[in-house]
């Protein structure tokens, strides 16, 4: 299997190519965790807002995209 977030319109918000789809909070912030495979904690993290890939959790560590 392979997880992803389509809109009720088909527009992918989220690639349909994750082990896992979550949502999770971390330091506060409210995200979608996008998980490379289901026994991972690594995995990019989405904004639920705006569906914009706004970082990485990547051994223990958030890594936020630059603006």
């Amino acid at each position: 299997f392979n997880w992803g977030v389509v809109a009720d319109d088909g527009t992918i918000l989220i690639p349909l190519k994750y082990g896992m789809i979550w949502k999770w909070e971390l330091e506060g912030t409210e995200y979608v965790g996008a998980f490379y495979t289901e026994d991972s904690y690594d995995c990019d993290l989405y904004d639920p807002n705006t569906w914009e890939l706004v970082g990485k959790h990547i051994r223990g560590n958030i890594i936020k995209n630059k603006k």
